[in-house]
């Protein structure tokens, strides 16, 4: 592997985002529970991928996605949903007509790891 990446993990559950962050260890994580918090980040850190929780109180994944993709194009490109289903259509057909990578919980190493070697950082 060369460089460690720096990834950020949006996630308002506090073992969801830990666990997360383990798996994708030796990468450099930064982790947050909030789209707004994330907009922080991202406004004053480089990171290289973004895994986000789709739902979250105020505002969703999809919200984060929007802001990356005016203010970090090349961002949104590796932009990785995490969730443990859809059930709204409307959210899901949402999801399905950005053809956002979408990792599902509960979260398995190897789901983990592939989404990583996709997005250029195994």
């Amino acid at each position: 592997m060369s460089e460690p990446w720096r990834l950020l993990v949006v996630d308002d559950e506090r073992l969801v985002a830990r666990v997360l962050a383990r798996m994708l260890a030796p990468h450099e994580v930064e982790v947050v529970a909030s789209v707004a918090e994330a907009r922080e980040r991202l406004t004053a850190t480089r990171f290289d991928a973004v895994f986000s929780d789709l739902l979250m109180p105020q505002e969703n994944g999809l919200d984060l996605h929007d802001w990356l993709r005016q203010e970090h194009p090349a961002l949104a490109e590796r932009f990785v949903l995490v969730t443990g289903g859809v059930t709204d259509p409307a959210l899901s057909a949402e999801v399905e007509a950005r053809a956002l990578s979408v990792l599902s919980k509960p979260l398995r190493r190897d789901d983990v790891r592939a989404f990583l070697t996709a997005l250029g950082a195994g």
